[in-house]
C-alpha cells in the first residue's frame, strides 16, 4: 500500500465524522509527498492527534473565509495558524 492510501486509512479508522473524514481524502489527494510522509510518521504514531490536525484545518477554513471580507486579518491568521501547526509537528516529532 503507498504512503496516500496508508494515510487515508488512518483517517478512517479515526474517531472523526464522515464527512471531516471525506474532507481529509480530499485534502491527502493534494499533498506533496513530503507532507503526506510527516502526516503519516505523526498519525501512526500520536492517532489521537488525528482530531488537533483536524481542528486546525477548520480554523484554516474559517481564515481562508475571512480573506475575502478582510485580507490583513485573514492572512494574520493564517500565519498563526501555519506557526502554530509547524510547531506542533515539530514537537510531535521531536517527542518520537
Amino acid at each position: 500500500m503507498d504512503k496516500k492510501q496508508e494515510l487515508k486509512k488512518l483517517i478512517k479508522k479515526s474517531n472523526l465524522e464522515e464527512i471531516d473524514k471525506d474532507k481529509w481524502g480530499v485534502i491527502i489527494d493534494s499533498l506533496p509527498e513530503n507532507a503526506i510522509e510527516a502526516f503519516l510518521e505523526i498519525f501512526e504514531k500520536f492517532p489521537e492527534e488525528i482530531s488537533w490536525f483536524n481542528e486546525n484545518y477548520k480554523k484554516k477554513e474559517k481564515a481562508s473565509a475571512l480573506l475575502e471580507e478582510n485580507r490583513e486579518m485573514g492572512q494574520k491568521a493564517l500565519s498563526e495558524i501555519y506557526q502554530e501547526e509547524a510547531e506542533k509537528m515539530q514537537s510531535l516529532m521531536n517527542a518520537q
